[in-house]
């Protein structure tokens, strides 16, 4: 049980920061010019990002296996199983359909395909609320300069 805590709670870590992932690149944008480079560069770390996430998703899964008694040189079922306990056995085959199917590099790629949309839009609103918070800045900055002395 612990060792799925730990494996859900790096699972959760990594998601989020690629959620927050265009919020951390906003102190090194300056002005218009650098808005390619700022959705180019969340684009690259999402995607590699994601890459690492599905990677730890597979090899969490085979490590917890192994961890529960499953031995991955088995030739049939009861080989596989045999040095699972009994109430473990269920749990076991869970992760082993978890990880049957596409591998994680497809996975990850079928992922970015569909987190692409999703930066943009994030990188786009963030784009939005510095630009509304510059010029708020600006319009503030203007109002509170003193008057000009009369010489």
């Amino acid at each position: 049980m612990t060792m799925e805590l730990i494996r859900n709670i790096c699972t959760l870590l990594v998601g989020i920061i690629g959620f927050l992932l265009p919020l951390l690149f906003v102190p090194c944008y300056k002005g218009r010019k650098d808005v390619m480079r700022f959705v180019v560069t969340t684009m690259i770390f999402s995607g590699i990002l994601c890459l690492t996430l599905l990677w730890w998703d597979d090899a969490s899964t085979w490590w917890l296996m192994e961890y529960y008694g499953w031995d991955p040189n088995g030739m049939c079922d009861s080989e596989y199983y045999q040095n699972v306990v009994e109430c473990d056995r269920a749990r076991v085959q869970k992760l082993w359909n978890h990880n049957m199917g596409v591998g994680w590099p497809v996975k990850a790629f079928l992922a970015y395909l569909f987190l692409l949309p999703l930066q943009l839009i994030l990188s786009a609103m963030v784009f939005f609320i510095i630009k509304h918070y510059r010029q708020q800045k600006i319009k503030k900055g203007r109002n509170l300069r003193p008057c000009p002395s009369i010489r």
